[in-house]
C-alpha cells in the first residue's frame, strides 16, 4: 500500500479576507477597549453624589408606591 495525502485547498476570494480581517481587528479592539480607556475623575465629587441620591430617591418612590395593607 502507499501512502498518499489528499490535500483540500480553498481559495477564499480577497474581498473575504480584507473583510475577515477588519472583523478581527474590531473585536480585538472591543476586547482591548477598556485597558485603554481613561475614566473621568471627578474631584468635587458631585457627579458621584448626584447619581447617589438620584438612586435613593427612585428606591424611595418605589417604597411609597407598595401597598401593605391586606
Amino acid at each position: 500500500m502507499s501512502n498518499r495525502t489528499i490535500k483540500h485547498e480553498i481559495k477564499l476570494p480577497k474581498y473575504l479576507i480584507a473583510l475577515l480581517a477588519m472583523l478581527v481587528i474590531g473585536l480585538f479592539a472591543n476586547v482591548f477597549a477598556p485597558v485603554f480607556s481613561i475614566k473621568d475623575a471627578f474631584a468635587s465629587g458631585h457627579a458621584w453624589t448626584k447619581g447617589i441620591s438620584d438612586s435613593i430617591d427612585d428606591l424611595t418612590m418605589a417604597v411609597v408606591g407598595i401597598d401593605c395593607k391586606k
